[in-house]
């Protein structure tokens, strides 16, 4: 897991990153520019570390998928259950076909705020817990 902060020395702003155990600092200038930078080298990490990468096209339905799969297997019943009730309601049903780099904070803020798709593209609940 990747961990970062900035920090101020003299003048001067920067970047500390520790990841796999190895601690990289760079020095930036402004502390706005070091904290973007910052943001941009962790969520690279990230994606790096769990084997995603920016330019591959992968959908959301798809990744979802895949990733309730690994959480089915990784686990408790009952984490497995919220974690799929939270993918299928909140995000698949606004970002179905959407690559995951074209998704961002922004957009779907928009997106949630323009209201909840048609009542027949969602899911629908039984109400039932599974067994």
């Amino acid at each position: 897991m990747a961990w970062g902060r900035i920090f101020k020395k003299d003048k001067n702003w920067y970047t500390d990153i520790i990841f796999q155990g190895q601690r990289k600092r760079e020095k930036i200038g402004k502390k706005d520019d070091a904290q973007k930078i910052l943001n941009k080298k962790l969520s690279d990490l990230t994606l790096e570390e769990h084997g995603i990468i920016e330019d591959e096209k992968v959908t959301l339905e798809e990744f979802a998928k895949e990733y309730l799969i690994h959480k089915k297997n990784s686990t408790q019943l009952c984490t497995y259950i919220r974690d799929e009730v939270s993918v299928n309601l909140h995000l698949v049903p606004y970002f179905r076909k959407e690559y995951l780099f074209n998704i961002t904070l922004t957009r779907f803020s928009a997106t949630r705020a323009k209201g909840f798709p048609k009542e027949s593209s969602m899911p629908r609940s039984t109400g039932k817990w599974p067994v």
